[in-house]
C-alpha cells in the first residue's frame, strides 16, 4: 500500500510512493552532487530521539540508515546529540552512507556479550590462582609493615597497614590515598589468596 507524505517538512510532502518508481533515500549521493542533501534534517533516514536538556527541548539526532550492531542488539547511528526542537540544523557527516552506497554495512559488529560468571567459574579461577607460588614469605611481615594486595578477581586493590601478626592472621587498617589509615580493618588469613600476592609497598 502506497502512502502519502504529510510531513511539511519532508522533502516528499504531498507525493505518493506510487508516484516514484524508485525512492530517493534508497539511491546514493554521486561525490559530485553532494548539495543534494546537505543537511540530514532534509532527509527521511533522520531520527529525532526527544529529551529535555535543562528545560529545553531538545533531540538526539540518529540515521536510520547506518545501523549499529552489537551482538543481538542493533541500533541507528548518531549524528549529533542536543539538537534544538526548533531552528536546529543537522549537517551531513562525514561517514554518511547516501554518499557511499546505497545498501551499507553495519560500521560496527562486535560479539555477543560472554556467559556471566558463575559459581563454579569464579573458585576455578580462584583455585588456579592459589597454586601460584606468593610473592613474599608471609614470616618476613610484621606490624607495622605497609602492604599492597592488588585486584583479585572482584576485590579491589587495597593498601594495608599491618596492626597485628599473629601465625595465622594479619590484622590490618586500609589505607588512603594519602596513605591516612581508614575506618575499614581487614584481617588476611594464612590460608587467603590475598597471601599469594601481598608485597611490601615501596615508595619511590
Amino acid at each position: 500500500m502506497a502512502r502519502v507524505i504529510f510531513n511539511e517538512d519532508h522533502p516528499c510532502h504531498g507525493k505518493s510512493c506510487s508516484d516514484c518508481e524508485t525512492c530517493m533515500f534508497d539511491e546514493p549521493i554521486p561525490d559530485r552532487s553532494l548539495n543534494i542533501l546537505p543537511r540530514c534534517t532534509d532527509c527521511g533516514y533522520l531520527i529525532k530521539s526527544y529529551n529535555s536538556k535543562e528545560g529545553i527541548k531538545v533531540y538526539d539526532a540518529l540515521c536510520s540508515k547506518h545501523m549499529i550492531v552489537t551482538g543481538s542488539v542493533e541500533r541507528a547511528r548518531t549524528i549529533q546529540r542536543n539538537v534544538a526542537n526548533k531552528d536546529g540544523i543537522v549537517y551531513r557527516p562525514d561517514w554518511c552512507p547516501k554518499v557511499a552506497t546505497a545498501d551499507p554495512k553495519p560500521i560496527l559488529s562486535l560479539p555477543a556479550p560472554t556467559k556471566p560468571v558463575t559459581y563454579d567459574d569464579y573458585f576455578e579461577k580462584r583455585n588456579k590462582m592459589k597454586e601460584l607460588p606468593p610473592m613474599m614469605d608471609w614470616h618476613t611481615l610484621k606490624a607495622g609493615d605497609m602492604c599492597v594486595v592488588p585486584r583479585i578477581l572482584r576485590q579491589k586493590r587495597k593498601v594495608l597497614l599491618i596492626k597485628e601478626k599473629t601465625d595465622y592472621v594479619l590484622k590490618c587498617v586500609e589505607l588512603n590515598e594519602k596513605f591516612e589509615p581508614t575506618s575499614t580493618f581487614t584481617n588476611i588469613y594464612s590460608n587467603d589468596i590475598d597471601v599469594n600476592f601481598i608485597v611490601k609497598l615501596h615508595k619511590f
